[in-house]
C-alpha cells in the first residue's frame, strides 16, 4: 500500500513538472502575442489559468504578476524560506522531483500546505503508517498467544516472529 502511495507521489511530481513546462511555454505564447496590443491573449491566458487550476490540485503556491507584460511568477515555500521560481526561466523544467520521502524542487524540500501529493504523503505518513504499526503489534500478540497457548516450557516456537528475535530472558533457576 504504501509503495502504491509513493508511486501515485511520484506521478504526480511528473504531472507538476508537466503542468510548469505548459505554463512556462503559454507564458512565452502570452508574450509574444501581446507585444504590440497588451491583453489580447485572452485564449492562451484562459489556457494558463486552466494549467494553473490543475497545478494548485497538485501542490500548494502563489502566484503574481512578473514585471514583463503578461508574466506571472510562481512562488512555492520551503521548509526554510521562500523560493521563487520565474514560470519563463529554463530552470522550471523538471525541478520538481519525489525523493522517496518528500517533494522538492531546486533541490530544497517543498512545505506543502494543499493539493493531492500533500493529501497522499499525509496519507501515508498517518493513517496508513498507524494502520501498519497496529497490525504489527496484533500480529505480534498473536504469535505470543498461540505459542504461550500451544508449547510446552523449553521446546520449540509453534510460530517464529517476523524480524527480529526478542531479546532473551535471563531466569534464575532455583
Amino acid at each position: 500500500m504504501q509503495s502504491d502511495i509513493d508511486s501515485q507521489i511520484q506521478g504526480g511530481a511528473a504531472t507538476v513538472n508537466s503542468l510548469l513546462n505548459t505554463i512556462a511555454s503559454l507564458n512565452k505564447q502570452i508574450t509574444t502575442a501581446e507585444v504590440s496590443t497588451p491583453g489580447s491573449a485572452v485564449d492562451l491566458r484562459d489556457q494558463r489559468q486552466t494549467a494553473l487550476e490543475s497545478l494548485a490540485a497538485q501542490i500548494s503556491f502563489t502566484s503574481s504578476p512578473a514585471t514583463s507584460g503578461g508574466q506571472i511568477k510562481l512562488t512555492a515555500t520551503d521548509a526554510s524560506a521562500i523560493r521563487s521560481y520565474s514560470s519563463t526561466a529554463t530552470q522550471f523544467a523538471n525541478t520538481v522531483a519525489f525523493d522517496g520521502t518528500n517533494l522538492t524542487a531546486g533541490g530544497a524540500t517543498l512545505s506543502l500546505t494543499s493539493g493531492s501529493i500533500k493529501g497522499a504523503m499525509d496519507a501515508r505518513d498517518g493513517a496508513i503508517q498507524t494502520l501498519r504499526n497496529s497490525l504489527d503489534a496484533l500480529a505480534d500478540k498473536l504469535v505470543t498467544s498461540v505459542n504461550a497457548a500451544y508449547n510446552p516450557p523449553h521446546h520449540r516456537q509453534f510460530l517464529r516472529r517476523a524480524g527480529p528475535p526478542p531479546a532473551p530472558s535471563r531466569s534464575t533457576p532455583r
